[in-house]
């Protein structure tokens, strides 16, 4: 079984998850394929048996721990359907009341630990693009010479597929930048009792310093974003995996 029909047909996954999953990795596919053809991929990947290639399979299966263990603690925190869900959450909080943990600390820690899963997968997606290239990468847009080298941003990485015109790139918009430099920098913050134009708990972030452009994601949708990016980035290294592996 390939790597990816190992994942996307796990039992941890909704039905219309693995139907997304499916569909992402053979656009992922005919991407790696047009990239192949147009002499962007290392060809060398397909034949060394060396440290770089048991590193990369290091960070895949680090992502899906990661993953999985933030998908279990909100399981416990959120999940209302499960009989036992209320008595497992204040057996936990009985247990770490000594430790001086409240409702709120609890609250945030679930925040902070969704931001970090969101950036961590969103920032493997990245690597694992220029990881399977040949980089450098030169180009000319307009008369302006570009580069992609190892530290070329997520947004400069996906706007150059366009201008090099891979097949499928278009699949690729549903990764949310704006929200990874947001959160990656640090200009973000909760409102938990919502405000005069959102009932319900959200996250604000901001692009940059100047806050200007402050825009603004339900934490029920920051959470949608940080399973679907999860997925995105799983299918991406497991479509390397089973193409270089």
């Amino acid at each position: 079984m390939s790597l990816v029909d190992n994942f996307c047909n796990s039992s941890d996954m909704r039905k219309e998850e693995q139907k997304l999953c499916f569909e992402f990795s053979s656009y992922l596919y005919n991407i790696l394929s047009d990239m192949e053809k147009k002499g962007y991929l290392r060809s060398e990947l397909k034949s060394e048996q060396g440290e770089e290639r048991k590193n990369f399979m290091n960070a895949l299966w680090n992502v899906r721990k990661v993953t999985d263990a933030f998908n279990q603690f909100f399981d416990m925190y959120v999940d209302k359907i499960k009989s036992d869900s209320k008595q497992r959450l204040k057996k936990f909080f009985d247990l770490n009341k000594p430790y001086g943990l409240t409702e709120e600390n609890l609250r945030y820690l679930l925040y902070s630990k969704m931001v970090f899963v969101f950036l961590q997968n969103i920032e493997e997606f990245r690597s694992s693009f220029l990881f399977a290239m040949e980089l450098p990468v030169h180009y000319a847009v307009n008369n302006k010479n570009k580069t992609i080298n190892k530290k070329t941003t997520l947004g400069t990485l996906l706007r150059s597929f366009c201008d090099f015109g891979i097949d499928n790139v278009e699949k690729l918009n549903v990764i949310d930048f704006d929200l990874r430099n947001g959160l990656s920098h640090g200009l973000w913050w909760i409102e938990e009792k919502g405000d005069q134009h959102h009932s319900k708990p959200h996250l604000h972030y901001s692009k940059d310093i100047t806050f200007k452009k402050v825009k603004w994601v339900s934490i029920s949708d920051l959470y949608l974003k940080m399973r679907k990016q999860s997925i995105y980035t799983n299918c991406l290294l497991n479509v390397i995996g089973d193409w270089f592996l």
